[in-house]
């Protein structure tokens, strides 16, 4: 009879500080990005890996962006990351400079950028390779939803004004 207290205790003792082990987040996944109103040519997905993963608000955040595009990238492409809600309110939008890459070649660029202290729990990361043309030449991209599903996002994350 012992025994099976001893064992119960031990059982129970082990179980509560399992649950109190905090759980690994997960990864932020990037994906492609759904079709863009307007555009007559879709962008192509593009790679994109962060960290710290996931990002911390208040902090900044290395990006790499990779990947091999069919479309030339010439000096009039920016790459634009921007962080929203997923109602569409932007928090954060950073225009950095690509460097020329001949179609059809693999590009590689790394930017660390600030991350808003106000960012929600539920927002969305929106990378792409676009010139700030009205309208837009965006020939890559990539959108990760943090907190939420893609279905939730009520305007697109990294449309240029």
């Amino acid at each position: 009879m012992n025994r099976n207290f001893i064992f119960v205790f031990i059982l129970l003792a082990t179980l509560s500080m399992v649950n109190a082990i905090p759980l690994q987040k997960r990864a932020t996944v990037f994906g492609k990005c759904p079709p863009i109103p307007d555009l007559p040519t879709q962008p192509e997905e593009i790679s994109v890996s962060i960290s710290p993963d996931p990002v911390v608000p208040g902090q900044t955040d290395t990006f790499t962006v990779s990947g091999t595009l069919s479309k030339e990238i010439t000096d009039e492409y920016k790459l634009v990351i921007a962080l929203a809600d997923l109602s569409g309110k932007t928090y954060a939008a950073y225009f950095e400079d690509m460097p020329p890459t001949k179609p059809n070649t693999p590009f590689n660029v790394v930017k660390t950028e600030s991350i808003p202290e106000d960012l929600p729990q539920s927002y969305a990361i929106g990378v792409g390779v676009t010139t700030l043309a009205n309208p837009p030449d965006v020939i890559g991209c990539a959108l990760a939803v943090v907190g939420g599903s893609s279905s939730n996002i009520a305007s697109y994350p990294i449309a240029i004004p």
